[in-house]
C-alpha cells in the first residue's frame, strides 16, 4: 500500500469515526443522557462532581455495580445507602430466627448420621 492509498483510507477512518460519534451523540440524546465520562486504558472513569455531590461519593466510597438489561447501573455504598437496606432479611412475624433454623436442621442431621453409623 502506497502513501496515496494510506491517505484515502486515513480520510475514510476519520469520516467513519465522526459518523459513529454523530450517532453516539444522537443516541446519547435520545436518551436523555446528560452526563458522561470517558473510561481510560486502566478502566478508569471520572464520575461528574455533581452527580458525586448529590450523591455523598467522596474519596475512598465503593462503588455498586448491577447490570440491569443493557445497562450498568452504580450505587455508591454510603451510609444512607446502608440504612435504605437495613432490615430486608427481617424474619416475618412468628417465624424463628434464620440461625435458630440452622441450628435445628444441623443438629437433626447429626443425630441422622449418628444413628446410620450406630446400624
Amino acid at each position: 500500500m502506497d502513501s496515496r492509498e494510506s491517505a484515502r483510507f486515513a480520510k475514510v477512518d476519520d469520516a467513519s469515526s465522526f459518523i459513529a460519534e454523530e450517532r453516539f451523540a444522537m443516541f446519547l440524546a435520545s436518551q436523555k443522557v446528560v452526563m458522561e465520562a470517558i473510561v481510560t486504558t486502566k478502566g478508569r472513569f471520572t464520575i461528574p462532581a455533581e452527580l458525586r455531590r448529590k450523591y455523598g461519593i467522596k474519596p475512598a466510597t465503593r462503588i455498586a455495580f448491577k447490570q440491569v438489561g443493557n445497562a450498568v447501573e452504580l450505587r455508591p455504598i454510603t451510609p444512607a445507602y446502608i440504612d435504605s437496606i437495613r432490615g430486608i432479611l427481617q424474619n416475618k412475624p412468628g417465624e424463628k430466627p434464620m440461625t435458630q433454623q440452622l441450628i435445628k436442621a444441623h443438629a437433626a442431621e447429626v443425630v441422622r448420621d449418628e444413628a446410620g453409623v450406630a446400624e
